[in-house]
């Protein structure tokens, strides 16, 4: 009798012991569920990348994997392991300069742009005096990142309600000096893509000529020719959203009119031709 209610203790023993770990890998479950409420996607835009002379320009860096932060961060926080979300509406230009200048160390910036800098958007939404201001802001931003070697992922994108949603909510733990982190929970910026790696440089061949002006019937001068070339390459900070094909011939297309402005000036002497390569 006493061994079979040793056996019965046993039993019950084991079955405990066999549900712990399933006990702890509800409450785990649990805990992601928490955490991990929902997933967002929203585009963005690497800062290009590019060498002079063997030294290197822009930013090399492209994956993410850290906690979302915000200007609201408590001053002397270690933000090695944090994304800094930077509204442009909001940006400190020197506040980014001398980060950079300091090397001090960043997970990763994201610049939030308005939705009247899309490509579709230029010329309405705001008022053009403050997207004149937003744009020289942009410059300087720009030339800074460009003429630099930035030791952290750099990304642009455009504000949305998704966005704006998300860093209410950092700004509001931030200020609160609750920094988010893999216990605590928080925005989770991730980008999965595979480092850039340097590609060899193309063998250019160089064509020189020389385009002879046309030459009047009993006229022994020539006349000048203005050749108006238009390339379809491109360069900027975050190129988006339209290919370099298309920026080329948008160019092409806003020197087009300005020209029939110049063949009406009375007395012009010369030949225009317009070149796209």
């Amino acid at each position: 009798m006493a061994e079979e209610k040793k056996s019965k203790q046993r039993h019950r023993v084991m079955v405990f012991e066999s549900m712990y770990p399933i006990l702890a890998l509800m409450l785990i479950l649990v805990a992601c569920v928490e955490l991990c409420d929902a997933a967002t996607v929203v585009d963005v835009y690497r800062l290009i990348q590019y060498d002079i002379s063997g030294v290197p320009f822009g930013s090399r860096f492209s994956s993410l994997n850290h906690h979302a932060a915000s200007l609201s961060f408590q001053r002397g926080a270690d933000l090695s392991r944090s994304v800094l979300i930077l509204p442009l509406r909001e940006l400190d230009i020197a506040f980014v300069q001398d980060y950079i200048s300091q090397k001090q160390s960043l997970g990763g910036l994201l610049i939030l742009l308005p939705q009247t800098f899309r490509p579709g958007n230029v010329g309405g939404g705001s008022l053009s005096s403050e997207n004149d201001g937003f744009r020289s802001l942009l410059g300087q931003l720009e030339k800074l990142l460009v003429h630099g070697n930035i030791p952290f992922p750099v990304y642009f994108a455009f504000e949305n309600e998704e966005t704006d949603a998300m860093l209410a909510d950092v700004k509001k733990n931030d200020a609160l000096g609750q920094q988010a982190t893999a216990t605590t929970g928080g925005y989770k910026l991730v980008i999965s893509v595979s480092e850039p790696r340097k590609i060899a440089s193309p063998t250019i061949t160089n064509i020189q000529g020389w385009l002879p002006g046309l030459r009047a019937e009993g006229d022994s001068s020539q006349l000048p020719t203005i050749a108006v070339v238009a390339s379809y390459d491109t360069f900027g900070a975050a190129p988006l959203e339209v290919t370099a094909m298309e920026v080329g011939l948008w160019r092409f297309l806003k020197w087009l009119d300005y020209f029939p402005f110049c063949t009406q000036i009375p007395r012009r002497e010369g030949n225009t031709i317009y070149f796209l390569h």
